[in-house]
C-alpha cells in the first residue's frame, strides 16, 4: 500500500502489493512498479496517466525533464524480447535493446535539457543520441574497458566522464571529454582502487572523484579506505582534498562549496571547502561520531548525523551567516533513510525494511530538532517527499529554537569496554575539541595544485605501510668498555634503507621486518653448522653491558679436563633449577622497571611482580653457587664476565663437579 500527501492524509492510491514507487524530478508523475505492469499516476489527482504492460520490471527512472521513462527487466534465458526499454510518459515505446547484463545503472543518461542522451550498451563503448532519435548514434567514445560513464549537470558545454577500472597491476583511469569533441580526452587521471564514484556539482564545473579500496593495505581501517579528489572540468585545477579517511562528502546546492566529514572514529571532523580546496569553515572536532551529511535544498542548513552502526544523533548547523551556529541536536535511532523537505525547514527520517524488520516508521523533525510528527508502521519499505522546486517556498530568517518544545535529546556516546587489567591508554584526538566553529577568510589554507600525472598519489597507491610495533627500550649503555672493538664510534649518517643481502636488516620501517620489533638485539644468522664471523656489538649487546646480563649457560660445551679422563655429567640438582628460575624472573623484573622508567604504565600483575624483586633476590642469595663465593668482595647479586682460556673452563651444567688441576 502506498500513501500520498501530508502526514495527516489518509488517501490510499494503491491497494495492491507494489514493489517500488518513484517520483519524477519535478514531482509531476509518480511511477509504481507492480508485478505484472508499471503504472504512472498524477500525484495531484491520483489518476492513472498511463499503464505500461510489461511484467517483471526491477529498475526504472525518469529523464531530467520527465519526458521519458527507462525500464529494466531481468533477461529471459532465450532473450527473445527487449529488456532495456525507453518509453514516453504517455506510454509509447521509443527504443529497446536486448541486454544480458546490466553493465551500469543508469545505463542511459541525459543532459539537463535532454538534448543529448548517452548509452553504455557494451563494455568499451558509449553511444550518444540526439533528441528522441535512438536508432543512429551521432557520437561515440570507444576505449578499451569502459565500465561506467557520467554526463555533467548544468548547461552546455557538456562534459562526459568515462571510467576504466583497474586490472591487476594496470592502474585504472578517469577520462573527461568536452562534448562533442570526443575523439581525445581533455583530462586523464589514473588511480589505483577497486571502484570509483563520480559526483558533479550543480553547475557542472567541478566533480568529486572518490576512489574506494575495499581493503586498507595499511591496516588502519577494517572498512577499507576512501580517497577524495577534486577536479575542475576545465582542467585548470585538481587536488586531493584530504589524506585522512573519508566518511561522506556532499555538494552544496549552490555548486560553489562542499562539506566533508573525515577522520578516525569517534573524533570525526567536518570541514567546508570551496572549489580551490580552501577551507571556508571548520565545524571543529566535535568529539562525536558523525558519518553522514545532508544539505537542505536552499544550502543554508547542514545536517550531520551518525547513522548505520552509530547511535543516530543529528546536528543541525546554520551556515547562512558568517557566524556558524549549531542550531540544535536530536536523535533518530536506527533510521536508515533521511531526506530534507523541499521547503528547507523539515527533515524526514525513516526506519525501513529489509534492513530493519522492527520499529519501522517515520519521524519528521524541524531544523530546531523538534519532533513534529511520528508514525509507527508495521512494515515500511520506502518513503519520500514529493519533489518541488525550492523556489516555490519563500526564504525566511532562521529563528532560534524554543527551549520548551518537544525534543528528543541526543544519546550520550557509550563508554568503550575496558578489561579490568587494561594498562594502555585510550586513543584521543590529536587536536583538542573546538568549542566554536571557525569561518575562514578567502586566501586561508590553500591546497597545493597538482596538475597532470597520476592524481592518486599519497596513501592509496603507495606500497603497503608496515604495521608499527613499539620498539623496546634497549638497556643503557655502559660508560666503561674493556673491549677496544666496541669503542669505535659508528657513523651517525648510516643509511639503513639500503641493506645488503648478506647483512641483517635493521630498518624498523621495512615491511619485511615487522615481526622484529627490536632488530638491534638480534644476532646475525649464519648457515647451519657454522659460527658467525662476527657478533653484533651495540648498545644492547651482551659484552657492552655485563652487569645487565648474567652469563648464559652454553649447553653442548663440556668442561676441559687435563687428566685424560672423560668428563662427568651429573644431573642438574633441584637447587640449580630453582636458581636459574630466579635469575630469569629477576631479568624480567629489570625489564619491567626499565619500561616503567620510560613512562609506560604497568598493569597490577606486573606491579606485583616488580614488588617481589627483593624477596626473589634474597632467595637467590641463599642458593648461590659455591664457586662464586671463592672470590672475595663479590656480592652474590652481581655478575661479571671472566675471560677464560681453553684450559680454565669451569663446568656449567654440573654444580658438584670440579675441574682437576695438573699435578
Amino acid at each position: 500500500m502506498s500513501r500520498c500527501g501530508p502526514p495527516i492524509s489518509e488517501k490510499n492510491i494503491h491497494q495492491d502489493k507494489g514493489k517500488l514507487f518513484i517520483y519524477s524530478d519535478n514531482g509531476q508523475y509518480l511511477l509504481i512498479l507492480e508485478v505484472s505492469q508499471v503504472r504512472i499516476i498524477s500525484p495531484d489527482t491520483f489518476q492513472d496517466q498511463c499503464i505500461l504492460p510489461i511484467a517483471g520490471v526491477t529498475h526504472a527512472y525518469f529523464s531530467p525533464l520527465s519526458t521519458y521513462i527507462v525500464t529494466w527487466q531481468r533477461p529471459s534465458k532465450e532473450l527473445i524480447e527487449d529488456n532495456l526499454n525507453i518509453w514516453t510518459v504517455e506510454g509509447k515505446k521509443i527504443m529497446g535493446w536486448k541486454q544480458r547484463v546490466q553493465l551500469y545503472w543508469p545505463m542511459i543518461q541525459w543532459t539537463q535539457d535532454e538534448i543529448i542522451a548517452g548509452a553504455l550498451l557494451q563494455i568499451g563503448k558509449v553511444n550518444f543520441f540526439a533528441g528522441a532519435n535512438f536508432s543512429v548514434p551521432v557520437q561515440s567514445i570507444i576505449m578499451s574497458g569502459i565500465s561506467m560513464f557520467s554526463i555533467s549537470t548544468g548547461k552546455s558545454p557538456y562534459k562526459v566522464v568515462v571510467v576504466i577500472p583497474q586490472k591487476q597491476s594496470t592502474p585504472g583511469s578517469v577520462n573527461i571529454f568536452n562534448y562533442p569533441k570526443v575523439d581525445k580526452p581533455n583530462i586523464i587521471k589514473t588511480y589505483q582502487g577497486d571502484s570509483v564514484d563520480i559526483s558533479w556539482n550543480s553547475l557542472g564545473t567541478a566533480l568529486h572523484m572518490i576512489v574506494n579500496q575495499d581493503i586498507d593495505r595499511s591496516g588502519k581501517s577494517y572498512y577499507g579506505k576512501k580517497g577524495l579528489f577534486l577536479i575542475q572540468s576545465s582542467g585548470h585545477f585538481e587536488s586531493r582534498v584530504t589524506a585522512e579517511s573519508i566518511h561522506d562528502v556532499k555538494w552544496n546546492p549552490n555548486g560553489k562549496e562542499f562539506a566533508v566529514v573525515y577522520g578516525n572514529m569517534p573524533n570525526t571532523k567536518i570541514t567546508i571547502f570551496d572549489l580551490k580546496c580552501q577551507k571556508l569553515a571548520d565545524l571543529g572536532d566535535i568529539g562525536e561520531a558523525r558519518n553522514t551529511l545532508y544539505y537542505d535544498p536552499k544550502g543554508r542548513i547542514l545536517s550531520a548525523g551518525g547513522f548505520g552502526s552509530l547511535n543516530g544523533n543529528i546536528d543541525f548547523w546554520d551556515l547562512s551567516s558568517d557566524n556558524i551556529i549549531k542550531i540544535s541536536s536530536t536523535n533518530a535511532f536506527s533510521s536508515s533513510y533521511h531526506e530534507w523537505c523541499p521547503d528547507g525547514y523539515h527533515f524526514l527520517t525513516g526506519v525501513v525494511a529489509p534492513r530493519m524488520r522492527q520499529d519501522n516508521g517515520i519521524k519528521i523533525f524541524n531544523y530546531h530538532g523538534e519532533l513534529i510528527y511520528q508514525e509507527d508502521i508495521p512494515e515500511l519499505f520506502s518513503v519520500h517527499w514529493r519533489p518541488h522546486s525550492p523556489d516555490l517556498y519563500p526564504i525566511g530568517n532562521l529563528i532560534p529554537p524554543n527551549p520548551s518544545a518537544n525534543k528528543i535529546p541526543p544519546l550520550a556516546a557509550p563508554k568503550p569496554y575496558r578489561h579490568p587489567n587494561f594498562s594502555g591508554t585510550t586513543p584521543t584526538s590529536t587536536t583538542p575539541p573546538k568549542a566554536t566553529p571557525i569561518r575562514y577568510s578567502p586566501g586561508g589554507q590553500v591546497a597545493k595544485n597538482k596538475p597532470g600525472g597520476m592524481i592518486v598519489g599519497g596513501e592509496l597507491d603507495d606500497a603497503p605501510e608496515p604495521i608499527k610495533i613499539p620498539k623496546k627500550n634497549p638497556p643503557p649503555q655502559s660508560t666503561t668498555n674493556s673491549n677496544p672493538i666496541n669503542q669505535q664510534t659508528k657513523p651517525s649518517n648510516q643509511n639503513t634503507s639500503s641493506v645488503p643481502m648478506n647483512q641483517p636488516n635493521n630498518n624498523i620501517n621495512d615491511p619485511m621486518n615487522i615481526l622484529h620489533p627490536n632488530p638491534s638485539n638480534r644476532r646475525e644468522k649464519s648457515p647451519r653448522g657454522q659460527q658467525p664471523h662476527s657478533q653484533k656489538k651495540g648498545p644492547g649487546s651482551y659484552k657492552n653491558n655485563p652487569e645487565q646480563y648474567p652469563p648464559k649457560e652454553k649447553s653442548g660445551h663440556s668442561p676441559t679436563h687435563t687428566s685424560g679422563h672423560p668428563p662427568t655429567h651429573a644431573p642438574i640438582s633441584e637447587s640449580e633449577k630453582r636458581r636459574r628460575t630466579l635469575i630469569k624472573k629477576i631479568r624480567d623484573i629489570q625489564t619491567l622497571k626499565q619500561r616503567q622508567a620510560a613512562g609506560e604504565t604497568l598493569n597490577p600483575a606486573q606491579l606485583t611482580k616488580v614488588a617481589s624483586e627483593e624477596q626473589l633476590q634474597t632467595e637467590l642469595d641463599s642458593l648461590h653457587k659455591p664457586e662464586s663465593t671463592t672470590q672475595e668482595g663479590r656480592s652474590p647479586r652481581h655478575y661479571k664476565i671472566e675471560n677464560k682460556s681453553p684450559q680454565q673452563h669451569k663446568p656449567e651444567n654440573n654444580s658438584t663437579a670440579e675441574a682437576k688441576t695438573p699435578q
